[in-house]
């Protein structure tokens, strides 16, 4: 006579665990990869914003540039051009400016305290039209 089987052995509960296992393992490395590129993407957006901002004061002739701009996040107007407003920004609201001439800058941008870009910075120069990661 067969006997009926009722429920799991405790070896197919122990494989699935397992395998549930391992594949929590793999969404949570792909998710900090994601939340990386995510705050990464916005220090370049912030990066761009700056760029963007020194050539239309520099088209425009406008002595009063972010030339030099020590770490701050700016809100207010230069030359009657806003300036860039790092409080829209959630990873990274502050910036400086440094080694500032007529064709070529570098600017660094700061990970918010409190947030996964704590610490971080991303730094580039501006020089001739490009952007040029520094490490």
């Amino acid at each position: 006579m067969i006997k009926d089987k009722n429920g799991f052995t405790s070896l197919e509960v122990l494989i699935v665990l397992m395998v549930s296992a391992v594949l929590i393992v793999i969404w949570g490395v792909s998710r900090r990869s994601q939340i990386s590129a995510t705050y990464l993407r916005e220090a370049d957006v912030l990066l761009s914003d700056i760029i963007n901002k020194e050539n239309i004061a520099k088209d425009a002739d406008i002595n009063a540039m972010y030339s030099n701009v020590s770490r701050s996040s700016m809100t207010k107007l230069v030359g009657g051009i806003e300036v860039i407003d790092g409080r829209k920004y959630l990873y990274f609201r502050e910036f400086e400016v440094t080694d500032a001439n007529a064709s070529s800058f570098i600017a660094t941008v700061y990970g918010v305290d409190g947030t996964v870009a704590e610490g971080a910075t991303v730094k580039i120069k501006y020089e001739n039209g490009q952007k040029i990661p520094i490490l």
